[in-house]
């Protein structure tokens, strides 16, 4: 058996790594892709970079769009126009190991799963690592992993998904810049089985100026608008979860108000909306129900004192790694 593959690689102003990025995708042991290169308006080198390598390797096939819509819109049409039966995303400035999708699709075929989910990495330290540890998730047991275990994460670029359940679950929101957090959880939680290997296949950049990293900007309000919408699609679908589904929320919401005050941003509605979140999740969670004991403490502090979150979440994190 060997089902095409269409990778999905949206590029804006990706000139500097783009290069590097495509190579490791074309140079794949697992033969049979389809590569849909998509340029969301960029205005450096990308379409050139773009244009060699469709030039040079007839498995790509190249849009340009002249505007930038997003990488959610461009996945969005990166799936419903693919051929291939599985699907998998790759972001324009990373590279993933030349096994990649062998490996996962090894472990589709060898579980009977819909997903495959990888370890992500960070690009500089490709290392080898000898105890392989795989676990099997049902829907369920793969949105607690999201809610519960960072290395799983709502991210498209680390999985390969059987191409109608994406279909099934429907689209990436293109109106919001955390596109992921609301569309992946979902898709996995839909998944009857899905496999998660700790196995580091896709090397991720860590950039200091994008928007995830960098200083406190209005785009990170999204991320309490991601949560908003798909806490209740999973309280909807597993009322279990409800405890952690609340925690994650909560430190997520949280996590952008300490960005703001450390970066001493002035803005009392965004200050507003995130400590109403905030308290409106805490007031769900259960401490004695926490999923992590430490974290209830946290929890109530937070809340008490806000503005000295990133002291606690500090104190919190080295407790945790001891």
């Amino acid at each position: 058996m060997n089902d095409r593959i269409s990778v999905i690689i949206p590029a804006h102003n990706a000139a500097p790594y783009l290069d590097e990025c495509l190579c490791s995708v074309e140079n794949q042991t697992w033969r049979d892709l389809e590569i849909i290169l998509l340029d969301d308006g960029s205005t450096d080198e990308t379409d050139a970079i773009c244009r060699k390598h469709a030039e040079m390797d007839r498995r790509i096939w190249y849009i340009r769009f002249d505007d930038q819509q997003g990488q959610g819109a461009r996945r969005n049409y990166g799936i419903e126009n693919s051929s291939g039966d599985y699907v998998a995303f790759v972001d324009a400035d990373d590279v993933i190991r030349r096994d990649m999708l062998q490996i996962l699709m090894g472990e589709i075929y060898a579980y009977d799963a819909q997903i495959a989910v990888c370890r992500l990495q960070t690009e500089p330290e490709f290392r080898e690592q000898k105890d392989i540890r795989v676990r099997i998730f049902d829907g369920e047991d793969a949105a607690r992993c999201f809610l519960t275990d960072p290395s799983f994460g709502a991210f498209s670029c680390n999985k390969i998904f059987r191409k109608d359940i994406l279909q099934n679950t429907g689209e990436y929101p293109v109106d919001i810049y955390y596109e992921d957090i609301v569309f992946i959880p979902q898709v996995c939680a839909n998944a009857e089985k899905v496999i998660y290997s700790d196995l580091p296949l896709y090397f991720y950049r860590q950039h200091p100026a994008s928007v995830t990293r960098s200083a406190f900007s209005p785009l990170k309000m999204d991320q309490v608008e991601a949560y908003e919408r798909l806490l209740p699609i999973l309280l909807n679908k597993f009322p279990r979860l409800e405890n952690i589904i609340y925690e994650k929320a909560f430190f997520a919401v949280m996590g952008v108000f300490n960005n703001m005050q450390a970066d001493r941003y002035k803005s009392e509605t965004y200050r507003r909306t995130l400590l109403t979140n905030a308290g409106k999740y805490r007031r769900k969670i259960s401490v004695t129900r926490a999923e992590n004991k430490k974290r209830a403490l946290v929890f109530s502090l937070a809340l008490c004192a806000p503005g000295m979150y990133g002291m606690l979440l500090s104190l919190l994190y080295r407790r945790l790694h001891r």
